[in-house]
């Protein structure tokens, strides 16, 4: 490959106005046989010469004027006049409805204009009122910022849930707003959750504390196991297992077999862990049915 002469590259920038083909015709009339299609154009493209020429539309004064007075109109009314006034105009529906959005006389408003919303303005999601209590953009629920308004001394968990007693979630008085900590809420609906009578709901709230609370001291005490779905005293727990038991009594027998068998061919501790405790079964059994 020969390198490029000075004066190749000086008909190159001589032709840069020309669409790449038309240049190249003219390069091979001056430098017949010299240089491939492929290597003239990317030797252009290296050059910076084949650019295309801007074909950024020009609008005239008496469009953007015209444009003006048609503030409040629906787009396609308005190009259809636009047309009838300027029939020579070749202006597509595409670029006269861009104009107009930077004119501001669209219906609609231009990208990047929308109004960031003012403290404690307020707006709705998801069918619940939300209020914006911090700039930049730090929104809650009306009813969160109205019971932690009204219960100031009173410490409120992110997670926490809000509940109207009369269900109706545009009422707004504090009498009317409850708080239910994440934890509370399965016993709360259990209990009966948000009922039509709020002395009920409020009845419904204070079972689900008291039970919470009792499940929380029965573990403390070491009367309460906890099977990772949730807790359970251990008397409640013997009467589920002895009645999922007396169900399916079959199939307990034949798993508590196969476990028997399991463990006394592995032998070891596990097995005779499993005798002893058979024993001393067998011997309290005795005890009680002299």
């Amino acid at each position: 490959m020969t390198d490029w002469t000075e004066e190749e590259i000086n008909f190159i920038k001589k032709t840069s106005h020309l669409l790449n083909q038309e240049a190249y015709e003219k390069f091979c009339e001056a430098f017949p046989g010299r240089r491939a299609p492929q290597a003239f154009a990317v030797k252009r493209s290296r050059l910076g010469m084949c650019k295309a020429p801007s074909k950024k539309l020009k609008w005239r004064s008496e469009w953007l004027a015209f444009i003006d007075t048609t503030k409040g109109q629906k787009t396609d009314d308005a190009y259809k006049d636009f047309v009838a006034r300027f029939p020579d105009a070749d202006i597509t529906l595409v670029a006269f409805r861009n104009q107009r959005s930077r004119s501001g006389a669209s219906d609609k408003k231009p990208h990047g204009t929308n109004r960031r919303a003012a403290l404690f303005e307020e707006r709705i999601k998801s069918g619940y009122v939300m209020i914006k209590i911090a700039e930049p953009d730090k929104w809650i629920s009306k009813a969160r910022y109205v019971y932690q308004n009204a219960h100031p001394e009173e410490e409120v968990k992110k997670n926490a849930l809000f509940y109207f007693l009369d269900r109706n979630n545009r009422n707004f008085d504090p009498a009317n707003i409850i708080k239910v900590d994440a934890r509370e809420r399965t016993i709360f609906m259990l209990e009966g959750g948000v009922a039509d009578d709020p002395a009920e709901t409020r009845l419904h709230l204070a079972m689900a504390k008291l039970r919470l609370a009792q499940l929380d001291l029965g573990e403390k005490l070491g009367d309460v196991i906890d099977y990772g779905a949730g807790r359970r005293s251990k008397e409640a727990n013997r009467k589920r297992s002895a009645e999922y038991a007396r169900k399916n009594r079959k199939k307990v027998r034949e798993q508590a077999k196969s476990y028997y068998e399991r463990i006394k061919e592995e032998g070891g501790e596990r097995w005779k862990r499993h005798q002893e405790q058979h024993k001393k079964a067998a011997r309290e059994w005795a005890r009680r049915n002299k």
